[in-house]
């Protein structure tokens, strides 16, 4: 064999003996490379089963918050000397015309001041019906102080917006109310609308307009008198609740009020 035969003989061994060592070393190194991908996608797999947990535990944090029991568990409260609201109730205690948990204004206390009631610092609406007319709710005739919530609330379990000509009805509006992100308003009763104008608005509190023009200011109770009437209250004077027909054309205000 010539030296050049053997030469070239070599040469080509050699080049693929470099070709095999470099394709083991990229052979390895793509190994190395899906095994830190696959690591990786476990990892991720494993971060992001780790957030469903953490959602799923925060959505059961909050639809376990009780509906039915006591105030103080359903909202969140703004406790005195704090910047931030919380869930469940504070230990503080309120007296008459103090601001309350949710912002308003306290006119109605029960338990020494623990609970009671605060009235929105400003009118959801100048001008809306009372709504559902023609059906009668006979779960909403309470005309206790504290009885709007039920009244309220058997509103909107009969129909949960009693819409009339496009506007949605006064305990719709209250119950949909929400301040400083505080939410579990309610339209009130006769009851506490007869209070919040000898507490609230003969001592020109919570921003309730004066009657200054001549104009009636008149506000819906959630109390119904029958399927086409419910109560509302003129702030022009002391006088009881009238008979107001829920049709839009007979539309008055809405002030909310919250329990705490």
């Amino acid at each position: 064999m010539k030296i050049s035969e053997l030469n070239s003989q070599v040469l080509v061994a050699c080049a693929f003996a470099t070709t095999l060592f470099f394709s083991h070393i990229a052979i390895a190194d793509t190994a190395g490379d899906i095994a830190k991908n696959s690591a990786g996608i476990a990892r991720n797999k494993n971060n992001l089963e780790a957030v469903k947990i953490e959602a799923l535990t925060m959505k059961n944090r909050v639809t376990s918050v009780p509906t039915e029991a006591a105030a103080e568990t359903v909202f969140l409260w703004l406790c005195k000397d704090s910047d931030y609201p919380q869930w469940g109730a504070c230990d503080d205690t309120y007296k008459v015309e103090d601001t309350g948990p949710a912002g308003g204004v306290v006119f109605y206390t029960t338990d020494g001041g623990k609970h009671g009631l605060e009235v929105a610092l400003e009118d959801i609406k100048l001008s809306s019906p009372w709504g559902c007319s023609g059906t009668a709710i006979t779960g909403a005739r309470g005309q206790a102080v504290g009885d709007g919530k039920a009244n309220t609330d058997a509103i909107l379990a009969t129909d949960s917006d009693c819409t009339s000509v496009g506007m949605k009805s006064a305990a719709y509006l209250a119950a949909s109310y929400s301040s400083n992100g505080i939410s579990g308003w309610h339209l009130p009763s006769t009851g506490s609308l007869k209070l919040i104008y000898s507490v609230i608005f003969l001592n020109n509190l919570a921003g309730i307009e004066k009657n200054s023009s001549g104009e009636d200011i008149v506000y819906w109770s959630s109390t119904e008198y029958d399927s086409n009437s419910a109560f509302a209250k003129d702030f022009y004077d002391s006088s009881d609740p009238y008979l107001l027909g829920k049709q839009i054309e007979n539309a008055a205000r809405v002030r909310a009020v919250r329990p705490f």
